[in-house]
């Protein structure tokens, strides 16, 4: 598996995992927080350790486009240095 793909890979799961997050999230807001079994306490916390999560993620995303840029630069410039190494060796073995 080459770089981009697995930058892609990562880039779906992140995008899984944020999707998650936001369906927790989501599901605290929308049910009713007066009806809740749990103390304020342990869903304040649990609340701002999903935001949290959900920071770290979306700049995560954030990253990706250029880190995808990044690699396809790269690649082409490995790809510009084997096309010429190989014109290179097809020199030197014809003379």
């Amino acid at each position: 598996m080459n770089k981009v793909d697995e930058l892609i890979l990562q880039l779906q799961m992140m995008t899984n995992e944020r999707n998650e997050l936001r369906g927790i999230l989501a599901n605290y807001t929308n049910n009713g927080l007066n009806n809740r079994a749990m103390p304020d306490h342990r869903l304040n916390f649990e609340l701002e350790m999903l935001n949290m999560e959900h920071k770290k993620v979306m700049l995560d995303l954030e990253k990706f486009p250029k880190e995808i840029s990044e690699a396809l630069y790269k690649c082409k410039l490995l790809t510009e240095e084997t096309v010429s190494c190989r014109m290179f060796a097809f020199y030197f073995s014809t003379c």
